[in-house]
């Protein structure tokens, strides 16, 4: 056990600087963009909101959040208005989480560190379910700390008092499983392959690729079920705050399956695979 706790600690430690630098400029632009918020309140500018979005072809306006329904007196409710901008940054983090989900496997053959844990008294096993535990730490860790920033920058600038955590929360806990989906994706591919450098792009492919498919699933009725296939645009945060349907709770009980079934995976493949390869 004490191997274990010295091996999570490790990793913590090796890759605390990048969770440093992803957070701090991610929650400096988030206040940035809270800082705007009053101006998009002030009613001068909810004319030419109105005519831009409405300019906005439909295609180019469901990839930034703007579809049919989107009025620009929305962004005059400061909890629309958070998660408008939150949508930026959910896919950093999703990349965030993809690369480290890669790095924290492959960085063992770039850097040596398999040499380091070989001379060890810990068991393969052992060693991915530490590495696992440093990545879902990581992806908790950088959605509570955001959702503290959000809440604070909120408060500051909710001059007319809108209720807004229970629609805050729940925005969070939605965008949680899917950085898990697609942190534990390029965690399970590295872990599986002996090219695991690429394991980050080609997630980071799948990514875009599931966005397109979402995108598309909003253009065209007959393909609406493709959206499913999509998880950004499943909790597109403009909307993720507002309920928790039931689709809302079988979709993320998918992805925590999925995350599970594919950790499941990773563990089996990095116990049988030569890690000197």
């Amino acid at each position: 056990m004490k191997a274990l706790w010295n091996l999570y600690t490790f990793e913590m430690k090796q890759n605390f600087r990048s969770f440093l630098i992803w957070f701090g400029l991610i929650a400096i632009l988030l206040f940035l963009l809270m800082l705007m918020f009053p101006t998009f309140k002030s009613s001068d500018y909810l004319e030419v909101i109105n005519a831009k979005i409405n300019a906005i072809p439909k295609g180019l306006g469901t990839a930034f959040g703007l579809d049919s329904s989107v009025a620009g007196v929305n962004f005059q409710n400061i909890v629309f208005w958070f998660g408008y901008s939150t949508q930026f940054f959910v896919i950093a983090i999703i990349i965030y989480a993809i690369n480290l989900g890669s790095s924290i496997v492959s960085k063992e053959n770039e850097e040596k560190h398999i040499d380091y844990l070989a001379t060890k008294p810990i068991n393969k096993s052992s060693i991915i379910f530490a590495k696992y535990k440093v990545l879902v730490s990581y992806i908790l860790l950088f959605s509570v700390a955001l959702f503290v920033v959000g809440c604070i920058s909120i408060m500051i600038f909710n001059v007319d008092q809108t209720p807004f955590f229970k629609e805050i929360l729940r925005l969070f806990v939605k965008v949680f499983f899917e950085y898990l989906f697609f942190g534990t994706l390029a965690f399970a591919i590295a872990a599986a392959s002996r090219r695991t450098t690429k394991s980050s792009l080609v997630v980071v492919a799948i990514f875009f690729g599931s966005y397109i498919l979402g995108i598309v699933s909003q253009l065209q009725d007959n393909l609406h079920k493709l959206q499913y296939l999509s998880p950004y645009i499943m909790f597109q945060t403009d909307k993720a705050g507002y309920s928790f349907s039931h689709t809302d709770y079988w979709y993320m009980a998918v992805l925590l399956g999925l995350s599970i079934a594919m950790f499941g995976i990773a563990l089996w493949r990095y116990t049988t695979k030569d890690l000197s390869l």
